[in-house]
């Protein structure tokens, strides 16, 4: 499902490459990789980051269809991109995962501790 979400939008922003900026491309894939965070869960969030990372490389960057990269300022934007979706990723699965275990926990009766202490 995740590389179905980066193979599609760089279906839609691949005939716009010559009007799109580098960072525009990126916004596109890093909502993108934020959305299957959203519905997913944290390995297909990152699989997505790398996907991007990919596609991005071999479809936006020159010289295009090379995993090369010619310009120092995408080489910076590659990275940056890689590690801010992968914090993504990791922040808006961590609240997920907490909420699901709270919801879980929710019905069990708790241990009272406080008789032990008198």
């Amino acid at each position: 499902m995740a590389l179905l979400a980066i193979v599609g939008i760089t279906g839609l922003t691949l005939p716009f490459r010559s009007y799109l900026d580098t960072v525009d491309v990126l916004v596109f894939y890093l909502v993108t990789v934020t959305g299957i965070a959203l519905v997913a869960n944290l390995r297909a969030s990152i699989a997505g980051a790398i996907g991007a990372f990919l596609a991005f490389n071999f479809f936006f960057t020159s010289p295009y269809h090379t995993f090369f990269v010619a310009n120092t300022h995408d080489v910076l934007a590659l990275g940056a991109f890689l590690g801010l979706s992968a914090l993504i990723s990791r922040l808006v699965i961590a609240p997920a995962t907490g909420h699901a275990r709270r919801s879980a926990t929710a019905g069990r009766p708790k241990r009272s501790t406080s008789s032990a202490w008198r």
